[in-house]
């Protein structure tokens, strides 16, 4: 792995969760759940520590400038106060690679918010560093949120995220498979689906079947998850994003059912219903009307696709 020293410290045992999904999937709600467990502490910002562990070119590690660099990024704004509490251990021990220097900014905040001894982050919008991270990271357990990809259309859209149904519904299409083809390829154990809808109908049951495939004890404390978001949501600066977060669980908070037109639900189907029947979530169009639809959206597809493969190739150049 790029920017690795020669030595390397033994990996910790302990698995801590590594939560993706798609845009508007909930991720905040998890976050915030998990977060409120006494012994996790998962922060927003977390997934910039993990993404300097595997974007760095190779070099010989100095844990002072790898901090040089880091705390500056957006991201990390309401970290800058643990940066004493991170050099203080770096100095007393110093990390040899950038893996263990991740690790050790993640232990000591996770310290410093209530002594938590573990800790937790979300990777929200970068699936396709996942495999990269999870390679970096061989304790993390990746927990990928899967939601209706109709209910997330409805959300974007309401927020001017995407133009048009058809971008809304090839973009989750995409980020939902890139996630899961990565999280098949970790091995037993280490991918985990949890969906939405359970989180929020059930929550104690789908936290204490979460909790022990993470091997951690389940603490009731997760079922309050409003003081957590509250914070997370302060250090966003977003409010307006995640406005319902801060409060009690609202399972009917968003249905595709009532929030969409009949023809966008056609034409999201049109593009994304494979997906929708493979992770069994029920089609309001007939499988044998979804030929029209599709071939009206053709134009957008391949639209959609050019755009998604020239901004690859341009985040690699």
């Amino acid at each position: 792995m790029g920017g690795e020293g020669e030595q390397r410290a033994a990996v910790p045992t302990v698995p801590f969760p590594l939560v993706v999904g798609a845009r508007r999937s909930g991720l905040g709600l998890l976050q915030a759940m998990l977060d409120s467990h006494p012994s996790l502490a998962v922060p927003l910002g977390a997934h910039a520590v993990l993404l300097s562990a595997v974007a760095a070119p190779g070099q010989p590690f100095q844990w002072r400038t790898y901090l040089d660099d880091l705390f500056p990024q957006p991201g990390l704004t309401s970290w800058r106060t643990h940066r004493v509490g991170v050099e203080r251990s770096m100095e007393t021990d110093p990390p040899t690679n950038l893996s263990e220097g991740a690790r050790r900014v993640l232990a000591v905040v996770a310290q410093e918010r209530g002594g938590k001894p573990s800790y937790g982050a979300v990777l929200a919008s970068h699936p396709r560093e996942l495999g990269e991270v999870a390679a970096a990271f061989p304790e993390a357990r990746v927990v990928h949120l899967l939601r209706d990809g109709r209910d997330l259309a409805a959300s974007v859209m309401e927020l001017g995220w995407a133009d048009g149904i058809e971008r809304a519904a090839l973009e989750w299409r995409e980020r939902v498979r890139t996630v899961r083809r990565a999280g098949k390829r970790l091995g037993v154990g280490r991918y985990h689906e949890v969906r939405y809808e359970d989180l929020v109908v059930t929550p104690e049951v789908t936290l204490r079947l979460l909790c022990a495939d993470l091997e951690l004890p389940f603490a009731r404390t997760m079922l309050d998850h409003r003081a957590s978001a509250a914070r997370a949501a302060k250090a966003g600066g977003r409010p307006h994003e995640n406005r319902f977060v801060t409060h009690r669980l609202m399972p009917a908070l968003r249905d595709w059912r009532r929030d969409l037109p009949r023809n966008a639900i056609e034409r999201f189907e049109a593009l994304a219903g494979d997906l929708l029947s493979e992770l069994g979530y029920e089609l309001r169009s007939p499988r044998h009307r979804l030929r029209r639809p599709w071939l009206a959206t053709r134009r957008d597809w391949l639209g959609w696709h050019r755009e998604h493969f020239r901004g690859r190739n341009r985040n690699r150049n």
